[in-house]
């Protein structure tokens, strides 16, 4: 398991959703009186994403000391 002890599979998966949730309400509001073309901005919007999933991943998971 690469997570560490006290952290929980399931607060990461909240953690997950909630972060996917709030950029996605982040857009909508920007673009809810205007077309939203997803595809235009895909890019953009997979960076932040990935940016979030970045913080998590090294923020959650053993280093390689703690592994061993």
């Amino acid at each position: 398991e690469k997570l560490r002890d006290d952290v929980s599979v399931d607060t990461v998966i909240e953690m997950t959703m909630a972060i996917v949730d709030h950029v996605s309400q982040k857009y909508q509001k920007r673009y809810q009186m205007k077309p939203f073309d997803f595809l235009h901005y895909s890019d953009s919007i997979l960076k932040e994403l990935d940016d979030y999933f970045r913080i998590i991943q090294y923020g959650i998971y053993k280093t390689v000391d703690e592994k061993e």
